[in-house]
């Protein structure tokens, strides 16, 4: 089977395909293809395979006596987690959370060959990942993403590829963020720290606070359709 995998030259135009970046009505059809994937049911589902990770991701700290927590265990957890979920090698998410990092310092692109590189390898590994899930499905949103059709019509190549990789850029940067954002926020206020410690039912309220106050995505742009106004600037 052919992949048509996106060049160095291609990989700065292609990001506005992207679901991210979409409209309804086809941004809709997209969502709904890995949201049976992420319903609470299906989540809840996930919470002892997790906590396994955090677990042994917290016993290799414990063991070096120091660590940097971002990426050995916010980002670490995140990348696992997201392995997980598109069935693929646990080490192999990592390594390609390290390959987002790359590609997030920089634009893809001549001036940066390196973040090109680490864009390429991605899509390289999309590609290879659609055919095998193709021809060996397994109970995981890669299969789900590989077999499904919008409108009658399978996902292309590019389509599938830019799917994985904003699950893993989206997903994994997300889930860091607030984990390592969080741990900063309970370092800054031993107080609140000292309440969750003392009382683990508040940490599902916790959350939601880590989420209004880390803020995991803090800037992200809109553009508008049609001539308006937002607090007296047009």
């Amino acid at each position: 089977m052919h992949f048509d995998v996106p060049g160095p030259d291609d990989l700065a135009d292609i990001r506005g395909l992207m679901m991210i970046t979409m409209d309804p009505p086809r941004h809709t059809a997209l969502r709904a293809l890995i949201n049976k994937g992420f319903t609470p049911r299906q989540v809840a589902k996930l919470n002892g395979r997790i906590a396994d990770m955090a677990r042994d991701l917290v016993d290799r700290v414990i063991e070096k006596g120091q660590c940097d927590f971002v990426n050995d265990v916010a980002g670490a957890l995140s990348s696992y987690l997201i392995a997980e979920l598109l069935g693929i090698p646990l080490e192999d998410g990592y390594r390609l959370y390290e390959l987002t990092e790359i590609t997030n310092s920089g634009v893809v692109g001549d001036h940066n060959p390196r973040a090109t590189e680490a864009g390429t390898q991605m899509f390289a590994y999309a590609a290879e990942l659609a055919a095998r899930k193709r021809a060996k499905p397994g109970d995981d949103i890669a299969t789900s993403l590989a077999h499904a059709e919008v409108d009658g019509q399978r996902l292309t190549d590019i389509e599938f590829i830019l799917f994985f990789v904003l699950l893993l850029v989206a997903g994994g940067d997300t889930t860091r963020n607030l984990v390592a954002g969080g741990m900063c926020a309970l370092i800054e206020h031993p107080e609140e720290r000292a309440k969750l410690e003392a009382d683990p039912s508040l940490l599902p309220t916790a959350i939601e606070e880590m989420l209004r106050y880390v803020s995991p995505v803090n800037v992200f742009v809109r553009t508008a359709t049609k001539d308006t106004e937002l607090r007296g600037c047009a």
